[in-house]
């Protein structure tokens, strides 16, 4: 947890365990908040951002420690585990949806981003799309080829 620079902004990335998504959320959060690949703290668990609603030990740290002002929330569909079998990407992303507006409050001085990856087939090929909501580009959406 030393940064080196105590005067530096970081930033701070919440996400599922689920390996599926981790490099494309991750690549997502450093694309759209230019933010370099070791100049954020992670933390994962399973069900992502909105089963961690409770769990605020390590994003409050990092903000309020480690000068965290770049802050994502993320969540996945294609199955989570957190979530169970049977349960939409639709009621996923809303649940990510709602945690994301109870951070933006919890952390007024961060530049907030959500971030939902999913997988879409097209053609008879699987690719990942990702969803954001943030400052930066409101509810955008990119897919990613895999």
């Amino acid at each position: 947890w030393n940064t080196g620079d105590s005067e530096a902004t970081f930033g701070f990335l919440q996400m599922c365990i689920e390996r599926r998504f981790h490099r494309v959320l991750q690549s997502e959060f450093e694309r759209t908040t230019g933010i370099g690949h070791s100049r954020y703290f992670v933390e994962s668990d399973v069900g992502g951002a909105p089963m961690m609603e409770d769990q605020n030990r390590a994003a409050e740290y990092c903000y309020q420690k480690k000068n965290a002002r770049i802050m994502g929330w993320c969540a996945h569909g294609a199955t989570c585990g957190g979530f169970g079998d049977g349960v939409s990407d639709e009621t996923i992303r809303a649940e990510l949806d709602r945690v994301f507006e109870m951070r933006v409050i919890q952390f007024p001085d961060a530049e907030p981003h959500a971030f939902f990856a999913t997988v879409h087939s097209q053609l008879e090929r699987e690719h990942v799309v990702v969803w954001h909501k943030g400052p930066v580009d409101s509810s955008t959406s990119k897919s990613v080829k895999t």
